[in-house]
């Protein structure tokens, strides 16, 4: 679902799910179809990710439908050279009334 192709044009990268009730995960494909790799394991909402201008990295939402605590829907960004993710965003919970 919703691929997008890298600043370069040499790979795609695409959300999937294995199966019905499995997470939905970014996946990465050369251009020719090969090297197809998982990108993510923890789950992506929003259908919504970027490539970074020279396209090494990508920025996406984690996103578990059963997680309601304060540290889901964060972004995060993947290097896609070493596979590293930094979160880039945290939510805070509320203050104490």
């Amino acid at each position: 679902m919703c691929p997008k192709f890298s600043p370069n044009v040499s790979k795609i990268a695409f959300f999937s799910q294995k199966g019905n009730g499995e997470l939905v995960q970014i996946w990465l494909v050369n251009v020719d179809g090969t090297n197809i790799t998982q990108l993510t394991t923890e789950g992506v909402g929003g259908y919504r990710f970027s490539w970074s201008p020279d396209g090494r990295e990508i920025v996406y939402v984690s996103y578990r439908f059963t997680d309601y605590t304060f540290a889901n829907s964060t972004l995060w960004i993947i290097n896609l050279e070493t596979g590293e993710k930094r979160q880039l965003t945290f939510n805070n919970p509320p203050a104490p009334a």
